[in-house]
């Protein structure tokens, strides 16, 4: 269960996201031609990530040696100093190392809240379970790519409003999570977000489903604004719609209802079998951090 911190941290990441991929470069969508992309994970219609078919195999690669790379990695009895969104290697829950950026960290010492680049999820883990991340694993793009529905908003809303908790949409657009869907790009106006359109084989395109459904509803045009994306436009640093909110001091907790878990727990997931195939993983001794930035 997430934790009220990591509500906070979950819905003001979308704030910070040019930092997180300051050293990460971030994997990129065809603005062209239209995407076969796999939907691996979702917060919100405004917040869902994507892979790209083609790269699982790459990523499950990448995972094996990443993991080979930590059980080789020598501690040393001397405290390591780490800072805000440093690239890192992380170990999850299930035991399992990925690259993250670290979020926050925690005033006791003990934890850090890393962001995990390559699924999208964010969480709270030991400071222990954190190493520095080499130049190698650095270099190779993030293979999570952060999406959003187009022109789409909270039932009767626009694009000011926030996603409640209990929104019915949550559950339906997990229920239509598809490992192999069409992806048109329409706009990306914070340089890190696709505004995308999502065409999935059982209901068609899933903004229309949706609208049509009463889940959601569409954010109205504006005279000057176009369908098509125009790379020659000039790019606007602006909050995304929907998470201005947190500039307030009101603000409403969102959730990951699709996650790590199901993923991992996934025997047919190729990374879950390159995974299940890693010699056995040695016990690892904790670091003893005194302090840090």
């Amino acid at each position: 269960m997430m934790t009220e911190r990591n509500q906070t941290h979950q819905l003001s990441l979308q704030d910070s996201d040019m930092p997180l991929h300051k050293f990460i470069p971030l994997e990129k969508l065809d603005i062209v031609q239209l995407n076969q992309v796999r939907i691996l994970y979702y917060q919100t219609p405004r917040r869902f990530y994507v892979y790209l078919p083609n790269k699982i195999d790459t990523h499950a690669q990448f995972q094996i040696e990443l993991q080979r790379s930590m059980q080789n990695y020598k501690l040393t009895t001397a405290s390591t100093q780490y800072v805000h969104h440093q690239p890192v290697a992380a170990q999850d829950n299930h035991a399992i190392w990925h690259r993250a950026t670290i979020l926050d960290l925690n005033a006791n010492g003990i934890d850090v809240c890393v962001y995990f680049v390559d699924v999208g999820q964010q969480e709270n883990i030991p400071i222990t379970n954190i190493r520095p991340l080499s130049q190698e694993f650095i270099r190779q793009p993030a293979f999570a790519i952060p999406c959003r529905l187009y022109k789409i908003c909270p039932l009767n809303g626009d694009e000011r409003s926030s996603w409640k908790l209990n929104d019915p949409v949550h559950h339906e657009f997990n229920q239509l999570m598809a490992n192999n869907a069409n992806c048109k790009v329409c706009d990306r106006k914070e340089q890190i977000c696709y505004d995308v359109e999502i065409d999935i084989p059982i209901v068609g395109d899933l903004g229309t489903y949706l609208c049509e459904r009463n889940f959601v509803s569409r954010i109205a045009m504006r005279p000057s604004q176009s369908n098509t994306y125009n790379t020659n436009q000039p790019q606007q640093a602006a909050i995304p719609p929907g998470f201005s909110a947190l500039l307030s001091s009101t603000r409403q907790p969102t959730q990951v209802f699709t996650g790590q878990n199901e993923f991992y727990n996934n025997s047919n997931n190729t990374v879950q079998q390159q995974l299940n195939r890693l010699p056995p993983k040695p016990i690892v001794q904790q670091v003893s951090v005194a302090s840090y930035v």
